[in-house]
């Protein structure tokens, strides 16, 4: 998918559609298997969850949805509609049953913009060979057919690292993880009522400043292969 600059940001390395094109936000193909399996990574803001989810993503050959593509998919009614039409009936039908449950269960807080995003997380996930990025998907997929990762990292090496990649003195930086952690934290608890039972709710967690990049992806990938056997 094309990007809107040559630097990519922190924490994110996938971009916003621009207006009128749609980047390539679908699989070649739907898998045999359904639902299909899918890895959703949680992450604090700084802990290179967004760089270590799209090495993972590359290396095990699966799409990957960012925040950002999901709230475009979800609120973009012509995206939206072909994601769907693609999907067909069977998973559409699919999707309508589990968040019929969501509901039911009351695991998840039943509002217009939040409907649409769980719909095209519940169908992307279905689809299979899927990586999510923050949303809350973890806390959607059904646990069958997922694999839920938190990434983590101490606050102040989280702050240093904004602050050496925004240019940011320490005391700017540390305000923007505060502020970025604040609104995921709210975003979450005012959504998911599932994520109240932190950590449990979790398969994975792990700290990417002790365990490094390259280790922490590792061993996402050998936990993903392991679960779904391949």
């Amino acid at each position: 998918m094309q990007k809107n600059d040559s630097t990519p940001r922190p924490d994110l390395f996938i971009d916003f559609p621009k207006h009128g094109y749609r980047g390539d936000l679908f699989p070649d193909s739907i898998p045999s298997s359904f639902p299909g399996h899918c890895l959703c990574i949680s992450r604090q803001f700084g802990a290179r969850g967004g760089s270590i989810a799209a090495k993972v993503a590359k290396k095990l050959g699966w799409q990957i949805y960012s925040h950002e593509i999901l709230q475009y998919m979800s609120s973009n009614p012509a995206a939206k509609q072909e994601l769907f039409d693609f999907a067909g009936s069977k998973i559409v039908d699919w999707v309508q049953c589990q968040w019929s449950q969501l509901v039911d269960e009351k695991r998840i807080t039943r509002t217009e913009e939040v409907e649409d995003l769980a719909r095209v997380i519940l169908l992307l996930g279905c689809i299979g060979n899927t990586v999510f990025v923050g949303s809350g998907a973890g806390f959607l997929v059904p646990d069958i057919s997922r694999l839920h990762a938190r990434i983590i990292a101490p606050f102040e090496d989280r702050a240093s690292y904004i602050s050496q990649y925004d240019r940011l003195t320490l005391d700017d930086s540390k305000d923007k993880v505060r502020n970025s952690d604040e609104r995921r934290v709210e975003f979450l608890h005012g959504h998911f009522n599932a994520v109240m039972n932190e950590p449990y709710c979790y398969d994975l967690i792990l700290n990417s400043s002790r365990l490094g990049e390259e280790c922490t992806i590792q061993t996402i990938i050998q936990a993903t292969r392991i679960k779904y056997g391949f």
